[in-house]
């Protein structure tokens, strides 16, 4: 039986950047393919830790959620049937977003606080993965 090509992978473009955390896989259909493997790692030699995910040969996509933000990842795709497998497709990287930073939470003037004073001093609590703040 004739064994099925090697994918050609569509999106997350390669390097792609600021990719959100809940990500569609997509892929080219390979003749003859029964099913896909899908392979994700955040390293290049796709170790210990990789993620692999079987499909049906009717879906050429795959969503993954809650990716870690900040974080370059590397996915590849290969082709199956009962002959065997393709080889490996190229392997493609992306990087996601940056996790966005949480709240500041005003501590001084109180909220909707009136003063006669010119020179207003504001204080609020630091903001986690906060780099600088905006008045």
């Amino acid at each position: 039986y004739p064994l099925p090509e090697a994918p050609s992978l569509s999106s997350p473009l390669n390097e792609s950047e600021q990719i959100s955390v809940d990500v569609i896989f997509d892929w080219e259909e390979s003749n003859l393919a029964e099913h896909y493997t899908l392979q994700l790692s955040t390293t290049t030699t796709f170790g210990s830790g990789s993620l692999t995910i079987k499909q049906s040969v009717s879906e050429t996509t795959y969503s993954a959620e809650d990716l870690n933000h900040n974080t370059t990842y590397y996915w590849r795709v290969k082709a199956e049937n009962s002959g065997g497998e393709s080889d490996w497709s190229d392997t493609f990287s992306f990087s996601t977003i940056v996790e966005a930073p949480g709240l500041a939470t005003l501590m001084f003037p109180a909220n909707e606080a009136e003063s006669a004073d010119t020179l207003v001093t504001l204080v609020w609590g630091e903001a986690d993965r906060a780099e600088s703040y905006k008045i």
